[in-house]
């Protein structure tokens, strides 16, 4: 039986003596892995060879040893962020983020266009790397099961932008009046990274990256996202500490 997919290589291991096997995302069937065979032979004429965070129309046949690549063809490269360590390492951060949350349908092709979204915005270095950065986090843990409740204070019901806290470990805000009276805690949050918090969970795809940002509120953005994305899934990250150990 043959299968035609497409997908990201979101992570690639040497198999045997010129096979990969690839972990790809896409769009109907979120996360599989697919055993590339000869994909490292220099003299293999199968055409382009599928990497890390290349995008690939793949002719897929099953074996008893799961799905082998048939054909490959490669539909893009995202060129601007291999050639560079930073965007590289906040692109591999992105990976393994992915393999953690492992999208399964039917939000899985949500999940597919927003990681092609970021890998093309890091690409072409037209967005700042923080604001690409919260976005995926934020928004691939909602997708996945993990969205917080920003709407209005988790108590009174009331929305104050000005006097709010917001609460990781439950996923909640909180008016400041009502954090004294029933809860200890929680983060003080800016009105501007709180409208940035609210965008990116609940805007259309289409207008996801269509917003603007103080660069002190992103710092503030960025390190709530980060938080949240270390608390709720409680993973090392060894591809994160890489990125921030470049600044």
């Amino acid at each position: 039986m043959k299968i035609s997919i497409k997908g990201v290589v979101v992570k690639e291991v040497n198999y045997g003596e010129s096979d990969k096997i690839l972990t790809v995302l896409t769009a109907e069937d979120g996360i599989i892995s697919v055993i590339a065979k000869r994909c490292r032979n220099l003299k293999n004429k199968s055409g382009a060879s599928p990497q890390l965070l290349s995008y690939c129309s793949f002719l897929l046949y099953e074996s008893k040893r799961g799905y082998i690549v048939n054909e490959c063809e490669v539909i893009e490269v995202f060129w601007g962020v291999i050639n560079d360590l930073k965007t590289l390492s906040l692109a591999q951060y992105f990976c393994e983020l992915t393999l953690v949350l492992s999208p399964e349908s039917p939000n899985s092709a949500d999940f597919l266009k927003l990681f092609l979204n970021c890998i093309f915005y890091l690409s072409n270095k037209n967005k700042d790397m923080l604001l690409i950065k919260s976005i995926f986090e934020m928004r691939s843990m909602s997708l996945c099961g993990y969205i917080p409740n920003l709407v209005s204070c988790n108590k009174c019901k009331k929305y104050n932008p000005e006097r709010i806290k917001f609460f990781i470990s439950r996923g909640i805000i909180v008016c400041t009046d009502c954090s004294k009276k029933y809860l200890i805690g929680g983060h003080d949050i800016a009105p501007g990274v709180l409208f940035a918090l609210r965008h990116i969970i609940y805007s259309p795809s289409e207008k996801l990256f269509s917003f603007k940002i103080s660069d002190e509120c992103l710092k503030k953005l960025s390190a709530i996202s980060e938080k949240y994305v270390i608390y709720h899934l409680d993973t090392d990250f060894k591809s994160l500490k890489f990125y921030k150990s470049l600044y």
